[in-house]
């Protein structure tokens, strides 16, 4: 509320608070539209409607969270949203949110992506469409090539949308290419690792130097995973890692071995290791050296993989169906479909029907060809 003040013959122009009760009216009204139209919960309801100040309206929320409802926002994305930032239901802060959902949409966002992008980052509420949001997808697209794999990325990592892009992302990219990196490995990154390039320029190189120091050739696929498993570790918990598949009965040089031919296992948990080890030794068909010479072994699931069919093959063997077991690399590398076809279906009418159905495909797949 204004009023005007007389002091020493002079008029002033002051800004007054409008009175409790009229406060306390309009918090009641913006709550009740959250709670009995919008489904909000109580608590976030009372807490939202607190905290607007003089800018409560339930006209201006109800139309907002409307608006952003029929944009494919859930309930939980709208209390999210609302909570993290109550001045969204504010007049002043309706044309910039219904602008960032235009830009989205027009980029190829599909609704449901982009609410989910809006809810889930505070930052991308905050930001200027003019100065960062646009901005950003251009770079992308850039580096990308087209907008559904800019949208591919974002979608996997909301953080290409709220760092700056110019100072962690383009330098990396710019880095890894004049190491001999080729686009193809900056897009395995980008698909399987995307915070990867997000990482302090300093630490990207660091990373590179390591990997080239383990004998990685940079020209090769591996390298960026490499690169990758190597920025994922402060130093200190890199020499526990390795020091725990040194207590697995692996040596320095065979540590080395296994990180050039499968980077990613350095990422695997020691005690999926140490299960991977007990299982596969206890077969008594393989030996530790048969491991580290496959690496990938470690990188299949123990339950999904490993179990299963180890109790096939225990099976067949006990009813003399097999004579030998397949060699680890089928084991761990086959599809589900193809051990299936290999080891289980020619012998369904000797397995225990709950047996196979528990562990591989429902009957219907019995009968497929």
């Amino acid at each position: 509320m204004i009023a005007l003040v007389r002091r020493n013959s002079s008029l002033y122009l002051l800004l007054r608070t409008p009175p409790l009760r009229e406060i306390s009216t309009s918090a009641a009204a913006v709550y009740d539209v959250l709670v009995d139209k919008h489904d909000f919960s109580p608590e976030i309801a009372k807490s939202v409607s607190s905290k607007l100040s003089r800018f409560r309206s339930p006209e201006r929320a109800d139309s907002i969270l409307t608006f952003l409802k029929q944009n494919s926002f859930s309930t939980t994305q709208l209390q999210r949203l609302v909570k993290s930032d109550p001045r969204i239901l504010t007049a002043c802060a309706e044309g910039a949110v219904k602008l960032k959902i235009r830009i989205f949409k027009d980029f190829g966002f599909p609704p449901e992506e982009t609410a989910k992008i809006m809810s889930s980052n505070n930052a991308i509420i905050h930001s200027s469409a003019e100065k960062k949001i646009i901005p950003q997808l251009s770079t992308l697209k850039a580096l990308l090539g087209s907008n559904s794999e800019v949208v591919d990325l974002v979608k996997r990592s909301v953080w290409h949308m709220t760092v700056d892009l110019e100072k962690l992302f383009i330098p990396n990219v710019d880095f890894l290419k004049r190491c001999g990196v080729k686009m193809e490995g900056i897009r395995i990154l980008l698909r399987h690792f995307p915070r990867c390039l997000l990482l302090r320029p300093e630490l990207m190189r660091e990373a590179v130097e390591r990997a080239k120091e383990m004998g990685v050739d940079e020209n090769t696929k591996t390298f960026v995973y490499a690169v990758r498993a190597i920025a994922s570790f402060r130093k200190e918990s890199w020499e526990a890692k390795i020091q725990g598949f040194r207590d697995l009965g692996v040596s320095e040089s065979e540590v080395v071995e296994i990180f050039r031919r499968s980077p990613l296992v350095i990422c695997t948990s020691l005690e999926k290791c140490r299960e991977i080890k007990r299982l596969l030794l206890g077969t008594g068909r393989f030996e530790m050296g048969d491991l580290i010479s496959d690496p990938s072994t470690f990188l299949c699931s123990v339950e999904r993989r490993y179990k299963p069919r180890l109790q096939v093959l225990e099976v067949l063997e006990s009813k003399g169906l097999i004579r030998r077991w397949p060699p680890l690399s089928s084991i761990c590398r086959w599809t589900d479909e193809r051990f299936f076809r290999a080891f289980v279906r020619p012998y369904a009418d000797q397995l225990d029907e709950v047996f196979v159905e528990k562990y591989w495909f429902k009957r219907e797949a019995m009968s497929d060809s």
